[in-house]
């Protein structure tokens, strides 16, 4: 008598083929993270999480940039104070809300203001760009 493997014959993935080559496709041309890619295919209706968005990453070896893309990167450029870097990103949910972070970085000194929104909406935009205003004027930036 002999033990049966207890392993899965058959893992069912949430993502349909369809939604995998999308995964794959925007991927390879954007190289967007599985946050914003799982994000993406919610926005069309769908409610994806970013789990089997990685595990189609990792099948299909799209998972890392390669590393010529990454050696393109790797070498900051110098700047003077006042060259801000602005990002908005979304933050995984919180009590089931989507919250967004927004960024100002000195690319200079590295000082970053930040804030987060309960939406990505032209009424943050205004408090945003004030509040970033305000604080690097503060520091004379």
């Amino acid at each position: 008598m002999e033990d049966a493997s207890s392993r899965p014959h058959h893992i069912e993935y949430a993502l349909i083929p369809v939604q995998e080559a999308l995964v794959v496709s925007i991927r390879n041309t954007t190289w967007a993270s599985r946050e914003e890619i799982a994000d993406m295919l919610s926005d069309s209706g769908e409610n994806v999480s970013t789990s089997p968005v990685y595990r189609c990453l990792v099948s299909n070896g799209v998972n890392r940039k390669p590393k010529e893309a990454r050696q393109a990167y790797a070498k900051f450029k110098e700047y003077t104070p006042g060259y801000i870097h602005i990002d908005v990103t979304c933050m995984p949910r919180i009590n089931g809300r989507r919250l967004y972070l927004f960024v100002a970085i000195d690319r200079a000194t590295r000082m970053m203001f930040y804030f987060i929104y309960e939406e990505k909406s032209v009424k943050t935009q205004p408090t945003f760009w004030n509040g970033r205003d305000s604080f690097f004027r503060s520091f004379s930036i």
